[in-house]
């Protein structure tokens, strides 16, 4: 990204002069300033998103007391408070998990076996919608180095969006197998889609196509598969459903 910008910035600037100090090299200090904006507007967006999630929850707890306030008391009041709350909570601790630097357990494990695991977790609210997980192991060597806590984290979102966005008795089809130098791991459902438009904005923080959700479970994953020095790729067609690829280095590669 450094190199290409740095290109494009040379082009741009042919036949021009500079004062050129030893140490401050006005393409290093382009190329960091680009940087930090871009950092900023990062950081402007996340706090934008972070100010209308939480708004919204406040807003209700707000107009509640108010209500407890003029000796309006319904027992439901209680009971919505504390729902808002723990939407202020999730975000919150969501938030946490994303700054933090988290203790990363990278050892030989078996794709397959992490796979089987979590649709075995994900079975229950599978069965919920009457939905067929249909796992599918091409070869017999999935052997990567990564955190198994961790892929199991992006299989579970994927999982849970892919179940979310299907009808009752539909079926979702999980396929791992491996080329000469990455396991490829695809998910695909039978859901509603997703249109170009959204597609693009899928790994940004507060980007939700659903109503309840706060667009972390995405924006985490893609960040854990850059961690593995992966690739995560999504596909959709409106009314035929979702495929979600993810490529991870094999351990001889």
């Amino acid at each position: 990204m450094g190199s290409r910008y740095n290109d494009q910035f040379r082009i741009g600037n042919v036949g021009n002069a500079y004062d050129h100090d030893i140490g401050n090299d006005p393409l290093q200090e382009a190329s960091k300033s680009f940087l930090t904006n871009d950092k900023i507007k990062l950081v402007e967006k996340l706090a934008a998103g972070v100010a209308h999630e939480i708004r919204n929850p406040l807003t209700s707890i707000k107009g509640f007391v108010q209500l407890l306030n003029m000796g309006l008391s319904k027992p439901e009041y209680y009971s919505m408070i504390y729902s808002e709350i723990n939407k202020v909570d999730e975000i919150v601790n969501k938030l946490i998990r994303l700054a933090e630097t988290q203790s990363v357990n990278f050892r030989l494990n078996d794709i397959g076996l992490i796979l089987e695991r979590t649709i075995m977790r994900m079975n229950d609210l599978a069965l919920l919608k009457g939905i067929k997980i249909i796992l599918s192991l091409e070869g017999d060597l999935f052997s990567i180095c990564c955190d198994e806590v961790q892929l199991q984290q992006v299989f579970e979102n994927i999982i849970k969006n892919a179940i979310e966005a299907s009808a009752c008795n539909k079926k979702m089809y999980i396929t791992c197998k491996t080329n000469e130098s990455h396991v490829h791991i695809m998910i695909k459902d039978q859901g509603i889609g997703i249109t170009d438009e959204r597609i693009v904005h899928l790994f940004e923080p507060f980007y939700c196509t659903k109503e309840s959700g706060t667009g972390f479970g995405l924006m985490i994953s893609h960040k854990i598969i850059k961690e593995h020095n992966g690739t995560i790729q999504v596909k959709s067609e409106l009314e035929i459903g979702t495929t979600v690829d993810i490529y991870l280095p094999l351990l001889n590669s």
